[in-house]
Parts: C-alpha cells; sequence; structure tokens
C-alpha cells in the first residue's frame, strides 16, 4: 500500500475506532454535564481525554485558564537540520464552562469533529511527517489574546468546526458568504452634557457601508459605553481613528478602547479542499447562498495570522437555528453526533493534505498574504525549504573561497527539498 494510502487508512480508522469515547466526553461535558468543581473543567477534561489518546498537553497557555494546547508530531530531523521545516496544524475546540450558552450553540457536535479529526490526524503521523496540535479556548475574548501574543503563528493552517443553522450547512466559495464583521468596544467618560458629541461619533458611520455602525450599548453616570462595528478591519481603524479625534477635540472627554475583532477572512482554498473530501465521502452539504456577515467574533483574529476555516456543517433536516433550545435539543440526539463524526473525516483529510502538500499550503498562505494586502497589512510568505551556507574552514589569516575573500560564494549554498519535490 502506498504511504500515503497508508496515513489515510490509519486516520479514517483512529476516527471510527474513536467514536464512542468522542461522543462519551461531549456528552459529559456539555448534555450530561453535572456542574462538578473546577478541578473537573471542560478544560481539564479535554486535556485528559487527548493526553490518553496520544497528545502532549500544556495548560494555561498565553496565562489564560482554562486554556489549553495538545499536540503530536512526527518530525525527519535529518531533513530539519537540513532546513526542511514541516507542516503544522491546528484544531481549535471551545472549553468553555458556560453549560447553558454550549448547548445553545451546539458546542458538543462542534467539539466531537474537531477531536475526531485531531485524533485522525495525529494518527495519520506514523506515516506522514509534520505536526497537528489541538488548542482550547474558553471564550472569543481568548482567541483574539492568543492571536495578539502569537499563539498562531506556528501553524501552516487552522481548522474549526461547528453545527450550522438548517439551510446553511455549506463550504465558502464566493465573497460575502460566512464572514464576519469587524468590532471592538469603546467607553468614553464625559461629564455634562453628552449629546453633541454622541452625535458627532454616530455621524461618522459610512452610509454606503450598511454594516458599519456605532451602538451606544449603555450609558451610566460619566461614562458611555459603545461598540463600534466595520465590514472590515479597514473600516474599524478608520472610525477608531475619527472617534480619538472627536474625544481630542472635545475638552475633558476620554475614550478607552477594547481589544478589535477582526472581521473574518475565510480561506477558500482550505474550505474547498473540505468540501472536496466531504462530496468525495457523500456526505453532501447544503446548497451555497450568499449570506450577510455575522456579528464579530474572536475567529476573525485568528483568520489574519494564518489561514483558518470555520467548518459550518449540516446535521439535522429539521427547521432550527443556532442559539436556540430547539437546535440544543436536536445537537444532543445521536444521530446528530453521528453527523459530526462523518465530517471530521473531511476535516481530517483537509489537515492531512497540508501537511504533506507543501505547495497546497504555500496556496492557501498565498491568499491569506494577497487578502490582507488589500487591507494595508503587509505579511511575508511563509517557508518551509532553508537555504543555509555551507562555510569553508578558512586558512591560517581566516581568510575563505576563492581569491581569499570572507565568507561563501553561491556554489557553497545548498537548497533543500521537501517530501515529493523534484530537484529541477
Amino acid at each position: 500500500m502506498p504511504v500515503k494510502d497508508m496515513a489515510r487508512e490509519a486516520a479514517f480508522a483512529a476516527i471510527r475506532a474513536a467514536r464512542n469515547d468522542v461522543m462519551r466526553v461531549c456528552r459529559e461535558l456539555y448534555i450530561n454535564a453535572d456542574g462538578s468543581g473546577s478541578d473537573d473543567s471542560p478544560a481539564n477534561r479535554l486535556m485528559s481525554f487527548l493526553a490518553d489518546h496520544g497528545f502532549e498537553v500544556e495548560s494555561g497557555i498565553a496565562g489564560l485558564q482554562n486554556a489549553f494546547r495538545a499536540s503530536r508530531r512526527n518530525h525527519d530531523t535529518d531533513a530539519m537540520r537540513k532546513g526542511l521545516r514541516h507542516g503544522h496544524v491546528a484544531y481549535l475546540v471551545r472549553s468553555g464552562s458556560d453549560i447553558q450558552q454550549e448547548q445553545l450553540d451546539g458546542n458538543p457536535l462542534g467539539l466531537a469533529t474537531v477531536l475526531g479529526a485531531a485524533i485522525g490526524l495525529g494518527a495519520s503521523l506514523g506515516d506522514e511527517f509534520g505536526a497537528v496540535t489541538v488548542i482550547g479556548f474558553p471564550d472569543d475574548a481568548a482567541l483574539v489574546a492568543f492571536a495578539r501574543a502569537g499563539v498562531f503563528d506556528e501553524f501552516d493552517a487552522v481548522f474549526g468546526a461547528r453545527p450550522a443553522t438548517t439551510g446553511e450547512g455549506y463550504c465558502y466559495t464566493i465573497d460575502g458568504t460566512g464572514d464576519t464583521l469587524a468590532a471592538r468596544t469603546a467607553t468614553i467618560t464625559l461629564s455634562g452634557d453628552r449629546t453633541s458629541l454622541i452625535e458627532a461619533i454616530t455621524s461618522q458611520v459610512d452610509t454606503s457601508a450598511p454594516a458599519t455602525a456605532v451602538e451606544v450599548v449603555s450609558t451610566a453616570g460619566d461614562t458611555v459605553d459603545l461598540t463600534l462595528t466595520g465590514t472590515t478591519s479597514v473600516d474599524l481603524r478608520a472610525m477608531t481613528e475619527n472617534v480619538q479625534r472627536l474625544i481630542d477635540e472635545t475638552p475633558g472627554a476620554s475614550v478607552t478602547f477594547g481589544d478589535a475583532r477582526d472581521d473574518s477572512i475565510v480561506n477558500r482554498i482550505l474550505a474547498r479542499r473540505v468540501k472536496t473530501y466531504a462530496d468525495t465521502l457523500g456526505y453532501k452539504m447544503d446548497k451555497i447562498r450568499k449570506t450577510d456577515p455575522e456579528p464579530a467574533t474572536g475567529w476573525g483574529s485568528v483568520s489574519y495570522a494564518v489561514p483558518t476555516f470555520l467548518f459550518n456543517f449540516p446535521f439535522t433536516t429539521a427547521d432550527v437555528t443556532r442559539g436556540t433550545a430547539a437546535f440544543a435539543t436536536v445537537t444532543s440526539a445521536s444521530e446528530s453526533f453521528d453527523r459530526a463524526l462523518q465530517f471530521a473525516e473531511p476535516l481530517c483529510m483537509a489537515g492531512l493534505d497540508t501537511l504533506r502538500d507543501m505547495q497546497f499550503r504555500s496556496i492557501a498562505d498565498d491568499q491569506l498574504v494577497k487578502t490582507l494586502a488589500k487591507r494595508g497589512i503587509g505579511r511575508a510568505h511563509r517557508r518551509w525549504l532553508g537555504v543555509h551556507p555551507v562555510i569553508k574552514d578558512s586558512d591560517a589569516n581566516g581568510k575563505t573561497g576563492k581569491n581569499g575573500k570572507k565568507g561563501p560564494k553561491m556554489s557553497d549554498f545548498r537548497v533543500v527539498r521537501g517530501p515529493g519535490m523534484s530537484d529541477n
């Protein structure tokens, strides 16, 4: 059997073998939960579960409670010494302790899909080189903090999954589908009448971009809490600068801004690869249609750091909407878990392609670089091949190379090529 087929077979076998274990931990955490103490928190339970499946676990990443990372890797150390960097894929799981909210969002199913995919990709590393990491985050604010701390910088792709509102379980292939807005909070402190200042701030809204808005959330004493919302992070930056300018022009006024949650950049290349595998396996999704952007989430900040795809998968024919009690009820059904674990397979296969196909992950990375450039953000392309100088022994005078010049010549450099790449 070819090595690539062995890796796929190992992944499929691992996902199916772990089915009962995955269903059990998801149910125990978020469906049959008894509200036990912090020692038995979802994060701790998930870390223990992943450790039992061969992952090395680290808790409290970025200094956040209930945040963790769990990794499996298989590295060709000889190739790495010569300059090769293997691919690294991350899967994100929410490890929040608000049981009711997790149920309303359908997190038990999303968790099952991601755990299955990560376990499968980990099993494939017996035949493939690379690394897979599961990142546990307690809430969206943690994702923003992770992005600011550079937690995602080492990854070549990040995947997540969640059950979709009925009719919206599809992979994204057109602009404006599956996107989220950009947003940040602002707290203004101002004594006396603030009506004119608020009117001046809200007048900064770009009426040509309907999704752009300034919302007064609350007023108490001398403070006003606002939410700034933009179609893209470019809009959000402009709004932030305008608010700051107006505050600077108002005697006695000050403003404190919260962390920005960027708009999502759906990596279409990753999405299409997941769709291709789902179609091949016969796991059909809903018909693609253009939708309005959703409110800002922490996933937007992730997508600015690394090629990202949050997979919304269909799981039922019942008419249910995420965030409702009916949605929570349907997501707890055994057949819904069966569907969730089916979609773990294409999510795993897309991760496997990311690890072993340098050209594929280069295309995904290039798409992100170009999208960021349109937003005025410069980001260098990732590199997986190293070019290393081979410096010859120097003579007694410390000189090397032809004509006694110091340092290596072009002929002294060697390009180390990755698996499957020709020497041409």
